[in-house]
């Protein structure tokens, strides 16, 4: 897979798993936001993906590195994906690079992420 391919799969994978959720999704494609999702509470969240197709060892740990290539535009909410575990976890902010221990991509991690910044 390219990282076209990742990235794309990762917004299709994210707004899988809000829809799964009871959340409406709809594919921006525009700078910066990936995804617009409209909340239980009626409030319309903008989310930008960033997907990485495995993790890779440092020191002994693995690790899933994203990066952000878009400091002009913000989104409410940061999807990150780990695609061979098929999981992603949100967060509200995201540096110009983001690691994330494999062993954090957990489902209940992944529920709770959404429950947070969707409910």
């Amino acid at each position: 897979m390219n990282h076209e391919s990742i990235g794309r799969a990762g917004e299709f994978l994210v707004a899988h798993h809000l829809e799964m959720a009871g959340l409406r999704t709809v594919h921006a494609d525009v700078i910066g936001q990936d995804l617009w999702v409209r909340t239980m509470s009626n409030r319309m969240i903008t989310v930008q993906v960033k997907s990485t197709g495995k993790a890779v060892e440092q020191d002994g740990r693995f690790y899933y590195t994203f990066y952000n290539n878009s400091h002009i535009w913000r989104a409410d909410v940061y999807a990150f994906v780990a695609i061979d575990v098929g999981l992603v976890i949100f967060e509200p902010t995201m540096l110009k690079r983001r690691k994330i221990q494999h062993h954090d991509f957990t489902r209940e991690r992944m529920q709770s992420s959404i429950a947070q910044f969707f409910y």
